[in-house]
This record gives C-alpha cells, structure tokens and sequence, in this order.
C-alpha cells in the first residue's frame, strides 16, 4: 500500500471522561484510490503508524442480527465509566456498497438509554 491516505475526525463531548484530547481512528480513506479501506486494511495501517483505532465491540464473518439485538448491542457504558454509550456503528469488514442506504454500508444504532439521559 504506497498510498497516502487521510483520517478526517469529528470531535464530540467527552462521553469517555478523558483528562485530555486523544486520537481514536474510525475511518481511513485513501485518496489516491479514491476509497475506504476495510476492516483489516485499517489495523494494518494504524498497527504499522502505532495509532489507536476504535474499539470493536464484535467481529464475524456473519451478520445475524435484528433490530432489537443490535439495541441490546448498543446499550451498555464506556469502559471505566458511569457514562452511557452513545451507541455502536455497524459496518461491513470489507467495504461495499449498499443499495438501500444509498452509499457506504455503514449505520448507527443509537442506544435507548444514551438517548433517553441526553433528553433530560
């Protein structure tokens, strides 16, 4: 992989409760190729960079979720925390396209109790 790809980054509230900034990859776009890189392409490229990646919650070569599941999946705290997670991201570990989103294959479950604690 000789090309040069670039990370782009949105930065939130601190759900985790970090003392300072710190750098959590999520996506790698190599703009040579024009591409996301996949799942594996990814921890390759960050192992090799020694940069963090996200944490990944599951990983399989079969998606054998519903709805209700992934809810479940999404509820829970950030490690060493009393915060809710915000949810989880689901995303095929090779990238491919998908026709009813309209783009990548990539989505959000939004944890009902993340939800419910930022209404109040």
């Amino acid at each position: 992989m000789g090309s040069s790809p670039t990370a782009s980054a949105l930065i939130q509230k601190n759900p985790l409760g970090l003392k300072e900034k710190t750098l959590f990859v999520f996506n790698v776009f190599d703009v040579r190729e024009a591409r996301y890189l996949g799942h594996d392409e990814t921890r390759q490229m960050l192992a090799r960079l020694e940069l963090p990646a996200v944490d990944v919650i599951e990983l399989g070569e079969t998606f054998d979720h519903s709805q209700a599941s992934l809810l479940t999946l999404a509820e829970g705290k950030y490690p060493g925390t009393n915060n809710e997670r915000e949810g989880i991201v689901i995303r095929s570990q090779r990238e491919m396209h998908s026709l009813a989103l309209g783009g990548r294959m990539s989505f959000k479950a939004i944890s009902n109790r993340f939800l419910l604690k930022e209404s109040d």
